[in-house]
């Protein structure tokens, strides 16, 4: 515990660098996309060699065919995707598409089902629609598909850099109580 309350700089550093970095997701929407699609492709590829690993590392009884099936088509997605990063571009703003718009349809229900109480089921009416239009906006637009993408991931990014600030600054505080307070202890049994 001492060494977190002596540390609150790291994370202030790690806050201010998070929020450098959503400036820049903000700024280069594609190359964001980019990133996000290469280092996903990279999580797959890993996944399926670390499977293969695992069952060779298992006793022949547990082995399973499903098991090193599924640990090569995780390899060869990967591949795939890393050698056509255009398309697992396109295949990540697809999904997330896809995401908007099934989350759109049920805010829109749900926003319907509310209407009567207010302005709170309209509120939530109108977001479904809008998520619904942007939904098929992103699945047939890839720069749509990057904006969406990298500004969510921006937001992200700005709100845990935000986050990481005020808790190094609130670790800096409870550093300096704990310490005023270790010091008066140490005063009174010298005495």
């Amino acid at each position: 515990m001492p060494t977190l309350l002596r540390k609150w700089w790291v994370l202030l550093i790690q806050g201010i660098l998070l929020i450098v970095l959503s400036i820049y997701v903000f700024n280069n929407p594609m190359l964001a996309l980019l990133s996000l699609s290469f280092w996903i492709s990279l999580l797959i590829l890993f996944a399926g060699l670390a499977g293969i690993i695992g069952w060779f590392a298992a006793e022949k009884e547990n082995r399973g065919t499903s098991g090193i099936l599924w640990s090569i088509a995780s390899i060869v997605l990967g591949i795939l995707l890393i050698a056509k990063i255009g398309f697992a571009m396109n295949l990540l703003t697809n999904l997330f598409g896809i995401w908007m718009i099934i989350t759109g349809f049920w805010l829109t229900e749900e926003g319907w089902n509310h209407r009567s109480n207010g302005s709170m089921g309209w509120i939530t009416l109108i977001s479904g629609i809008l998520s619904i239009v942007l939904g098929f906006f992103v699945i047939f637009n890839i720069r749509v598909g990057a904006i969406a993408i990298s500004t969510m991931m921006g937001i992200q990014f700005l709100l845990a850099g935000i986050g990481l600030i005020i808790l190094s600054l609130l670790k800096r505080k409870v550093h300096a109580k704990i310490k005023d307070v270790s010091q008066n202890i140490a005063e009174k049994w010298k005495q």
